[in-house]
Order: C-alpha cells, then sequence, then structure tokens
C-alpha cells in the first residue's frame, strides 16, 4: 500500500534554524521539499570536495588490496584521516601520471635512437664545424636510385619497405627531396640515465600507492560526512526566508506527524500539518508485507514508482509476472535449475543481505515448476514426460507434447489476458468510487470482454456468443458519456470520442498480446526437443558420441534458459508495465520518498522507513 502523507510546514528563527535541522535530521522522517533552488558557495564547495572523493575511490579501485585493510580499520579511521587520504591519493595519482608521461616521452625517443644506430648530436655537429655534412632522410627503398652526386648515402636501418638514410655532403650543399629527421637533442647516455630515474621515480610511486590503499576505510568515512554535510547544506541552502524566520516545507508519513509536531512544540517552533493539495509532488512510500516486497528488486531495476495518486500494484504485478514467467520458461527442469541456483546464492550471500531478490526468484522456479509439471515439460523431453508418476500430473489440455492442444492454450493465454485487463478496471472502479466516472471503467471492463469474445472468433474459431453486440454497444456507450464525466456533458463526450475509436482497436491488439505468452513458450519447447534431437536422437554409441552428446545439451540447454530469462523482461514485464498499465491509467511517475535523516540514527526512532522498502 502508498502510505497517507502529510504535508508539514516548521518555522523558526533564522538563527535557530540550524539547531532545529539538526533535530529533524535526528527524527528522520521528513522528506523535504526545497523552498528555493538549493544554490549557495557551500553547497559547491562540498560538490567539489565529493567530487575530488569519488575520483579517489575510482583510482582506488573497487576492492581493497590484499592485506591492506582489515575488519578493525573502518572503526578506527576518521574523517580527517580521509581527507588527508585524499589529497595523498589524488596528489600521488597527479606525480604518476607526469611521471608516465615522461617516462613514455624517454622511451620513444630511445626507440628513435635505436632505429637510427644511436647517432650522437654531439658528433654530428663537431662534423658540421670540419665542413662534412650529416642529414638523416626517411624513405622508401625506391629513393635509393634517384639520389643525386656529390653526397654519400650510407644505410642507418631498414624496416620492411622504409629505409633510413644518412646523407653525407661536402660544405653547405642542399640536402635531398626527402622527408628529414632531426636528433634530438640529447645524448643516448643522458637520456638513458633520465629513463632509469624516471624508472626508479616510478616504482617508488608504485610503492607509495600501495600504501595509500589502506586509507580506503578512511575515505569511505569521509565520504560519509561529506554526503551527511552536503545533505544538510541542500536542506538549509533551499530553505524559505521571510526577514526574522526561515521555515522549511515537506512531508511525512501520516502516522509520523504527531512526533513531528510534538517536537516542534518541543522545540518552540511553528508549525502547520495538512493533507497534500498536489499529489504530483508528494513523495512516494510503500509498505509491503515481506513475501509482497519480493517484487521491489525488479521495480527498482527497472527506475519505476508509482505516483502518490496512482495505485500500488506491487501484489498484482507479482502474481501475473509469476505466471508470465512460468509461461515463458515453461519448463519444470528450469524451474528445477533456477531453485537450486537460487538456493545455492543465498547461502553463499553475506549476512543481511537484502533477501527480496531470492524470495522473487524462489516464487519464479516455483511457479515454473508447477506449469511444468502440470504440462508435462522436462527439460523438453517426451521420455522423462512419460514417466508413470509423472505421466499422472499432466492436464490433458495443458500437455506440451499435445499438437492438438495450440488451440487451446492460445485461447488460455487469452483468458489470461482477459482477467490481468479486467482486474486494471475494476481496481479504477474501486479508486473511483463513488464517481460517476467509474460508469466509464464499467464500459470499458465491457468493451474488454467484448474484444475476448471476437479474438476468440478469429483466432481460435470459437462462436460468437449472442452478448457480444450488447456488450460492445453498452460498453462504447458507457465509455463515451462516463470516462470523462462533467457538469458539461457534451464537452466530456467529445473529449472522449476524439480517441476512442483507436482506444477500442488499442485493446483489440492489447489482448493479442498476451499471445505472446504461448509463442515464445512453444519456442522455448521447440529449442528444447531440437537440441535434445541434436544429441541423443540417434543414440550414444561410444563415449566420444557420450561427450559430444553432453556438450550438445549443456550448450543448448544453457542457450534456452538465457533466452527465456530475456523473454521474460521484454515480454512477461511488457504486459505488466504497458498492457495492463496503460489500461489501469498508470503513469508510473512516483517521486521516491527520501526523509531529511541521520545515518548514524537510521531505523530508530519514528523512522518509517524502518524495514520498508521504497
Amino acid at each position: 500500500m502508498i502510505v497517507p502523507m502529510k504535508r508539514v510546514t516548521i518555522l523558526a528563527v533564522r538563527g535557530g534554524m540550524d539547531e532545529a535541522l539538526r533535530h529533524l535530521r535526528r527524527l528522520g522522517v521528513v522528506h523535504v521539499k526545497p523552498v528555493q533552488e538549493p544554490d549557495s558557495a557551500e553547497v559547491a564547495g562540498l560538490a567539489e570536495q565529493t567530487a575530488r572523493v569519488e575520483k579517489a575511490l575510482f583510482l582506488l579501485g573497487p576492492t581493497a588490496a590484499k592485506g591492506h585493510s582489515d575488519g578493525s580499520s573502518a572503526a578506527k579511521a576518521t574523517a580527517e584521516d580521509g581527507r588527508n587520504a585524499v589529497d595523498a591519493i589524488l596528489a600521488v595519482d597527479a606525480r604518476r601520471e607526469e611521471t608516465r608521461s615522461r617516462l613514455q616521452e624517454a622511451e620513444e625517443r630511445r626507440a628513435w635512437f635505436r632505429a637510427w644506430g644511436d647517432p650522437s648530436r654531439a658528433s654530428v655537429d663537431r662534423l658540421a664545424e670540419t665542413g662534412l655534412m650529416v642529414r638523416l632522410y626517411a624513405a622508401d627503398k625506391s629513393a635509393l636510385k634517384n639520389l643525386p652526386a656529390g653526397g654519400t648515402a650510407v644505410i642507418a636501418g631498414r624496416d620492411k619497405g622504409l629505409i633510413r638514410l644518412a646523407w653525407l655532403t661536402q660544405g653547405q650543399e642542399s640536402g635531398l627531396d626527402l622527408k628529414e629527421e632531426s636528433i634530438p637533442g640529447i645524448e643516448v647516455a643522458d637520456l638513458e640515465a633520465e629513463i632509469a630515474s624516471l624508472q626508479a621515480t616510478w616504482a617508488d610511486s608504485e610503492i607509495e600507492w600501495s600504501a595509500l590503499t589502506a586509507r580506503r576505510d578512511a575515505v569511505r568515512v569521509y565520504e560519509k560526512r561529506l554526503q551527511r554535510s552536503m545533505e544538510f547544506a541542500r536542506v538549509r541552502a533551499g530553505l524559505g526566508r521571510e526577514e526574522a524566520v526561515s521555515y522549511l516545507e515537506g512531508f511525512c508519513p501520516a502516522e509520523a506527524a504527531d512526533g513531528v509536531m510534538a517536537l516542534a512544540e518541543a522545540q518552540s517552533w511553528g508549525y502547520l500539518a495538512a493533507d497534500p493539495d498536489d499529489p504530483a509532488e508528494v513523495p512516494t512510500l510503500i509498505r509491503n508485507p515481506g513475501w509482497v516486497r519480493a517484487i521491489q528488486p525488479l521495480f527498482k531495476f527497472m527506475g519505476t514508482l508509482p505516483g502518490y495518486a496512482e495505485a500500488d500494484v506491487s501484489f498484482w504485478f507479482l502474481g501475473f509476472l509469476s505466471l508470465f514467467f512460468a509461461l515463458l520458461i515453461g519448463d519444470a527442469g528450469y524451474g528445477l535449475i533456477f531453485l537450486g541456483a537460487t538456493l545455492w546464492a543465498r547461502r553463499r550471500s553475506k549476512p543481511g543481505s537484502a533477501p527480496e531478490i531470492f524470495r522473487l526468484m524462489i516464487l519464479f522456479s516455483l511457479a515454473t515448476i508447477i506449469w511444468g509439471v502440470l504440462s508435462g515439460v522436462y527439460f523438453g523431453s517426451p521420455a522423462v514426460a512419460r514417466l508413470p508418476i509423472l505421466r499422472s500430473l499432466v492436464i490433458p489440455r495443458l500437455d506440451g507434447f499435445v499438437e492438438g492442444n495450440s488451440s487451446f492454450m492460445m485461447f488460455f493465454c487469452f483468458i489470461i489476458g482477459l482477467a490481468h485487463l479486467s482486474l486494471a478496471h475494476l481496481l479504477n472502479i474501486i479508486r473511483l468510487w463513488p464517481s460517476p466516472r467509474l460508469l466509464g471503467q464499467v464500459g470499458w471492463m465491457a468493451i474488454v470482454w467484448a474484444v475476448f469474445f471476437l479474438v476468440g472468433n478469429l483466432v481460435s474459431g470459437r462462436p460468437l456468443p449472442g452478448v457480444f453486440g450488447p456488450l460492445l454497444g453498452g460498453g462504447i456507450l458507457l465509455a463515451l458519456v462516463f470516462s470523462n464525466f462533467q457538469k458539461r456533458v457534451f464537452k466530456g463526450i467529445l473529449t472522449t470520442l476524439i480517441g476512442l475509436p483507436l482506444s477500442v482497436i488499442g485493446t483489440f491488439s492489447d489482448l493479442m498480446s498476451y499471445l505472446r505468452l504461448f509463442a515464445v513458450g512453444f519456442a522455448s519447447l521447440t529449442v528444447a526437443s531440437s537440441f535434445n534431437a541434436m544429441a541423443v536422437g540417434s543414440g550414444v554409441r561410444s563415449f566420444g558420441q557420450g561427450v559430444l552428446a553432453a556438450v550438445i545439451l549443456l550448450f543448448g540447454h544453457s542457450l534456452n534458459i538465457v533466452l527465456g530469462g530475456m523473454s521474460v523482461l521484454v515480454h512477461g514485464v511488457r504486459l505488466n508495465m504497458l498492457e495492463f498499465s496503460s489500461h489501469l491509467g498508470q503513469q508510473w511517475t512516483g517521486l521516491r520518498y527520501e526523509p531529511f535523516r541521520d545515518g548514524a540514527t537510521e531505523g530508530r526512532g519514528l523512522n518509517p522507513l524502518r524495514k520498508e522498502n521504497p
């Protein structure tokens, strides 16, 4: 359920507002809404420091080096230690970058000298003083055929089709019409000494860097302090101000409003608590039983959250997605693999890890196993399904290996779609009670049923019942009159009429979308059966054939499992997020409830986030 919220306003004299904010942060229940843009020099400075910390942690990498961190280091570290560590990390990194750049440049010059036979700039200059000019050229070997008279060519090196040519002439005669190379203004011995010095500097910086990894915990402590300071500074910068009074606006759960008011009275603040007047600006806090919260990891992955005035469909989303998962995977053997992998991962997970993802996968796995047992599908093998015990558990109309069941399975998917979309309109009817607009939702539910009968006729060849016409006509009439019902009736009808034809066609398309449950499940069974036939269809008569069959089976079923998992995200989630949500009118425009709170006191006092997953 979406927790009801109260809009709260706290007023205090300017000099006492910092103390008021500290009290509110310790209470930890108020989601602060900035009255003005929180832009200040303090916020900018903290943002700059935060960026430095993030860069330092990025440079250190995701994990501490072995032997440099222990369980007690975080407890001993202080924020000041972390600040000094960040300065040291960035300084050492800057020196390392400079050393790396200079070393790379020096090694490139050393490679040039090697390619030319280690020429000496001083020697060339001395030869020039005697009148013997030495020029260096890099050219294609064909250039040797066109050398002019009056000079001597010395081949200094060859590299595939390229030659390195030293051209010696007496006096200041012009050089060759080729690409000339210049000798760096340093001697080889000096360059090698520079490289050795830079390498030593680099080695020293590596030792220093390795030691800095032991200060990772201190940096984390400093990061947390900065985050708290940044949040406090943003809230303070976003306060409203009127002469000598500062005021804060925000939202808190209705159940926690009394605690906020009691604190305000105890601290002699001015306060006001009222019901929100604009649902669009109210944050959403969802509170559900533990087993329903299993769906939260998926919502977080997709970044979706219902608006405050929208419906919490966690229960329905979880139930139908579990059914979709079962139909799309459709194999009890795969379900057992998912279940085993989940239980293994749960056992290997760190204590205190969020259990929701494990609950979700256990539910998905059990649903898949149940559906696979009822349809007699185990790794796509009909031989396994024919075992007497397993065969007795199969529902004949759901048997995956009976070709004649395809028509029924398609119709069964339409029944699921009918239930899913009808539920959306039923939830709207409950939400709109006692507004006349609920009759518009009754009309849309009648349209969904009429479309269901039409789809059954077109796809499965089922005859249209006598109620088809009245359902469609009556549904359209109710939807037309009451979907946008208002005092000016004809204006509401006109508003609805503009999009009504496309909406009816869209309903047909939405219901047809549920056919993908059959299509993907059937494709998964076909792929599994094909790999089984490929591996053992002609029998296994030797050890080599057995190994090959095992490889084919492992590859084929692994591929099928991966494709099945992707199909759940592509098709199963889509049916909830698009088809169901569009009929429900769900926009998923929620603002996450993020109370202003002290991390050190999180989970205590009146904090409504305790054991919750917003």
